[in-house]
């Protein structure tokens, strides 16, 4: 795809001992492993906007700006991450399509600790160095005109980011930000500093095997949120099961390559021909990671990205990104 980036995702079996772990799994969508006319087609996604990388005061940033911008939204990478890696993944690529296509525009800047690689939820914000940069680049994009003190603004943020962007949404708004709605992916807002998110429209989404934030959390925040009478939405992935051109959708795959994955998982005991998993989901992110390190699986880093939202992991999962990018669009009144 000329001048557009094409944006991808970027032990173990032993803790199975003898038992046998039956098979699990969303079997709703049947199909026949030895029939590829039943198998579910996985078009690659692929970018609906073009990105620009261009660095904010030296750290990464990555951005699009529509011709006509309905609202902007700050993108929150997670522990570790940068703004431009987390917009280069299929399934965040997948939500921003939807959201661009509602007229919104995006900026995933990077955090200011550069050893650590996580937003700073623990300093007030009036002494905070990540809120000091973000108050400076929406000055810069005011003053550039790529946006007015009235273009709403929401935020969203997976797993750090995503407690970071809870953080936001209490903070910003007495710096004058017209916050329309926060999205929280694989995390809670459970900071140091307002461990719950601000009173306005908040979208939560989950998996349900995620080893870093109970799902149960995720849920009583929702629920807290909402019977204050704020608006809110959780959307929980649950784990499905694996098919055998699944692959195909990070766009590295063809169809007979996504097939040798699948077959190789069935062979090497990870899932079971109609792809239900047969490992403890407690040990998903050690099983999936031995599977495609000893299995000389073909592009490890796709494959496990790929593994990890099939099994409803510690992912970002865009299975909901119409319903959300309508969300954080026109949030419902409460």
């Amino acid at each position: 795809m000329q001048g557009i980036r094409v944006l991808f995702l970027m032990a173990v079996f032993a803790c199975r001992s003898g038992e046998d772990v039956p098979a699990t799994g969303d079997t709703s969508a049947a199909w026949d492993e030895t029939d590829p006319s039943t198998w579910t087609p996985y078009p690659p996604v692929t970018p609906d906007f073009r990105v620009m990388d261009a660095p904010f005061e030296d750290l990464p940033l990555a951005s699009y700006r529509p011709e006509a911008m309905t609202a902007l939204v700050v993108l929150l990478h997670g522990t570790g991450g940068d703004g431009p890696n987390l917009v280069d993944t299929t399934e965040t690529v997948a939500i921003l399509n939807a959201l661009v296509a509602r007229g919104m525009g995006f900026v995933a800047p990077t955090s200011d600790d550069r050893v650590g690689r996580v937003w700073d939820t623990r300093t007030a914000p009036d002494a905070n160095a990540d809120v000091a940069r973000l108050v400076r680049l929406r000055e810069t994009l005011i003053t550039n005109s790529v946006l007015t003190a009235e273009t709403p603004i929401v935020l969203w943020g997976f797993s750090n980011g995503g407690t970071f962007a809870s953080y936001l949404s209490n903070a910003l708004p007495a710096l004058g930000w017209p916050i329309r709605a926060t999205a929280i992916h694989g995390m809670t807002g459970s900071g140091d500093r307002y461990r719950t998110p601000g009173p306005g429209p908040v979208w939560w989404s989950i998996g349900e095997h995620d080893d870093k934030i109970e799902l149960s959390q995720g849920q009583a925040q929702y629920e807290d949120h909402v019977a204050s009478g704020r608006v809110g939405a959780w959307r929980p992935h649950l784990e499905g099961a694996l098919e055998p051109l699944r692959f195909m959708r990070t766009g590295y795959y063809d169809a007979s390559e996504s097939v040798t994955i699948f077959r190789q998982a069935v062979d090497a005991g990870l899932v079971n021909a109609q792809g239900l998993r047969l490992f403890p989901a407690e040990s998903l992110e050690g099983a999936i990671n031995a599977f495609t390190r000893d299995n000389d699986v073909l592009y490890e880093k796709p494959a496990t990205a790929v593994l990890k939202v099939v099994f409803a992991g510690h992912a970002v999962n865009g299975a909901y990104a119409d319903e959300e990018a309508a969300f954080l669009s026109a949030p419902p009144m409460p």
